[in-house]
């Protein structure tokens, strides 16, 4: 597969996480994790082991946009995407943002791409 192909794969991925996740529907954000995913979120330290952990994590509460994004192909049903995106909120009438970075990794299984791995953290700084 060719360097564009998976770039083309992993802007199509992000995107469809960006849509389930700005829905604010949990179980949506979710549906986008494998069976034994892992979740480390940006705005809590507990490791989310597998989809019912992982379930729990998506409140609803924000939004996010992406920005610089990288695309690494690990083989024919693996590929790794690394950047930065920022989430934002209504707090108190006022809108919070929150810079963050990330590192997925999708992973297909009988032609369905999930998200195996998920580490987000906020911005240093």
């Amino acid at each position: 597969m060719s360097s564009d192909t998976a770039i083309e794969e992993g802007l199509s991925l992000l995107d469809a996480w960006a849509e389930a996740f700005n829905t604010g529907e949990a179980e949506r954000a979710a549906a986008m994790y494998a069976e034994d995913a892992l979740l480390h979120g940006t705005s809590q330290a507990l490791l989310r082991v597998g989809i019912a952990q992982i379930r729990t994590y998506f409140r609803g509460t924000s939004t996010v946009e992406y920005g610089e994004r990288h695309f690494v192909r690990l083989s024919d049903d693996n590929l790794l995407s690394v950047g930065h995106y920022h989430f934002s909120r209504i707090e108190d009438g006022r809108e919070i943002v929150t810079a963050a970075r990330f590192t997925f990794i999708f992973r297909r299984r009988e032609g369905a791409w999930k998200v195996l791995h998920h580490h987000s953290s906020a911005e240093p700084g």
